[in-house]
């Protein structure tokens, strides 16, 4: 009878087991294959500006990016420590765990449901995307699962350590991506109308980030805005609005009217409870306000909505509970399709081995010699050259500006200069290589028109 008692007592429960097999295959799919991609262009940019001195660094991004320091501070020891693309792409692998440790201990009060929603996660493609990518996306995925997890608990009793979390991750959230301030109204509106102490002291908390935030970094976004040009990033219609979505989801465009309908059959079985409902509503409210903006402003990007990523996979894992409680065989049929929805996408997003412009950047290195510069067009591409021939191949390399190609980049080594250029110009746009002479025919490799051009005649 002890011997059974004490053999009891050990037992683990399964619903336990299961969390942590799914935490443990959520962590496998971020660290698979770290590094094993070149580095991104955006990643580039990353890289550069992570090494600056901390004072240069704020100048660099008040003049040449639209984002606020956190990301690079953070990543600045690992950008300085090693020039592998797994060791700079390693804070998003702990932000993403993070992330998903937190959701797991959030959603775990919620049952099946829960349960479900983290098996979700931790197979997300999104999430397993920008796990893999040197940026601020999985910083402020976590962000957004933190304040939610705050809200959930402060809906349920009000405390300091809910509020701390809460004015935490919103804080995170600001001084990580630009257009974060988005964010803002959502959080915001978790007290509703209500006028007791709490409600105000959440306000107080929102309200104290924001401000910080805004004295501190106001200026400099202010130059920002005023320095930056004409976006890429298309204003809000219903297909751009439908994908955005669906990318939150799966990578698949043409699933994606299935997945809306999906989502939004889910997220109306979320259980009824404020907790609940409202900590959801915070999600919608995100992705409804940057799609709203999005209309006038270049802002709707899926991985702008990296705070609210979470919102779409809590609809679907609600969704299939209710189908379970409905009719078990209905409920194993949605499971299976939100699997197969899902589960190719996170195995394409873990296996994927991205080398931008590799077969260019491969031929310039093998023909480079110190003295040649290295330019690509159009000249806010200069952080590829930089990375590949100047911090990753020779760091005597310096920055050279050349207007009459429309070009930037290096010059490699500290050797005196050959007069040779190797421009890189992107097929998508028309090259000017200034009147200088072919020293080389131009080949295209690898999305990139590669010239050989020689600037003074009788230069080797």
């Amino acid at each position: 009878m002890a011997i059974s008692l004490e053999r009891r007592a050990r037992r683990v429960p399964v619903a336990d087991l299961v969390l942590i097999g799914t935490l443990a295959l959520g962590v496998s799919l971020r660290c698979w294959d770290l590094g094993g991609s070149r580095l991104s262009f955006d990643e580039t940019f990353t890289a550069v500006a992570a090494r600056l001195p901390v004072r240069s660094l704020l100048t660099f991004l008040r003049h040449s990016d639209a984002h606020p320091p956190l990301d690079y501070l953070v990543r600045a020891p690992f950008a300085r420590a090693g020039l592998s693309e797994a060791w700079l792409r390693l804070p998003s692998v702990i932000e993403s765990v993070a992330g998903l440790g937190v959701a797991a201990w959030w959603w775990r009060r919620l049952g099946r449901i829960g349960a479900i929603a983290t098996a979700l996660l931790a197979v997300s493609s999104f999430a397993i995307t920008y796990a893999h990518d040197a940026r601020m996306y999985a910083g402020l995925e976590l962000a957004g699962i933190v304040v939610a997890a705050a809200a959930a608990s402060w809906l349920e009793r009000p405390s300091r350590g809910a509020l701390m979390a809460a004015g935490g991750g919103l804080s995170v959230a600001l001084w990580s991506q630009g257009g974060a301030i988005l964010v803002v109204p959502g959080v915001l509106a978790v007290a509703g109308l209500r006028r007791d102490r709490d409600a105000w002291a959440w306000r107080a908390c929102v309200a104290g980030a924001v401000g910080a935030w805004a004295l501190l970094w106001g200026p400099s976004l202010l130059a920002q805005q005023a320095v930056r040009s004409h976006s890429w990033i298309p204003l809000t219609s219903p297909h751009v609005a439908l994908v955005t979505l669906n990318e939150l989801v799966d990578t698949t465009p043409f699933v994606a009217a299935l997945v809306l309908g999906l989502v939004v059959v889910g997220a109306a079985c979320i259980p009824k409870g404020p907790p609940r409902r409202l900590a959801a509503a915070l999600g919608w409210s995100v992705i409804a306000t940057y799609a709203f903006v999005g209309l006038h402003v270049h802002v709707l990007l899926p991985r702008a909505l990296a705070f609210a990523a979470w919102v779409p996979l809590l609809a679907l894992a609600a969704l299939c509970d209710r189908a379970l409680q409905r009719l078990p065989m209905v409920g194993v049929a949605t499971i299976a399709l939100v699997a197969v929805v899902v589960i190719p996408s996170a195995i394409k997003a873990a296996s994927a081995a991205h080398a931008p412009h590799a077969a260019a950047f491969a031929a310039v290195r093998l023909a480079a010699r110190p003295g040649d510069e290295v330019v690509m067009t159009p000249a806010f591409l200069w952080t590829m050259p930089t990375w590949y021939f100047g911090v990753r191949w020779d760091g005597h390399a310096s920055h050279i500006d050349r207007p009459d190609l429309a070009a930037s980049g290096v010059v490699v080594g500290g050797a005196r200069p050959t007069g040779r250029v190797w421009l890189l110009v992107s097929v998508v746009y028309p090259p000017t290589t200034g009147g200088l002479s072919a020293c080389a025919p131009p080949r295209r490799l690898d999305g990139l028109n590669v010239y050989c051009l020689q600037e003074r005649a009788g230069a080797t």
